[in-house]
């Protein structure tokens, strides 16, 4: 049976080089912090299968505070991505107010942040932009 575990946690090895080649290429930090909690995971797997695999029951203890770490750290960037992207709307619809554009619509920026978005999505999937991004 512990060959099994083994060969399970190599396998698991395998996929964190994955993660690094996700975290090297990106392109975007989502993509980043989605490799860092396949780290965590994989991780807490590993633990669990050496605490089964050598019986060591201390590692179940790391693998639970390591799960726990892995959680907070995703909950911290979603705040933080939320936090920032306020600003920016925030920012944009501030500037559109200095040189006296209206309210509504792009004018104001709120299609700003959504071209920044689709031309990320656009770049991942490799497909080119369609027209200028801005509705009707």
């Amino acid at each position: 049976m512990q060959t099994l575990y083994y060969a399970l946690i190599l396998f698991l090895l395998l996929t964190l080089v994955a993660g690094l080649w996700r975290i090297r290429r990106g392109p975007t930090a989502a993509d980043r912090m989605l490799a860092a909690q396949l780290f965590g995971t994989t991780a807490t797997a590993i633990l669990l299968l050496l605490s089964e695999a050598s019986a060591q029951p201390a590692l179940r203890d790391l693998a639970l505070v390591l799960a726990l770490l892995a959680a907070i750290t995703v909950t911290a960037f979603t705040r933080r991505s939320r936090m920032v992207a306020a600003r920016i709307a925030t920012e944009t619809a501030s500037d559109g107010f200095a040189q006296g554009a209206s309210t509504s619509g792009c004018e104001a920026g709120g299609c700003a942040v959504a071209e920044v978005e689709a031309g990320e999505r656009d770049a991942r999937v490799g497909a080119k932009p369609a027209g200028d991004g801005h509705a009707g």
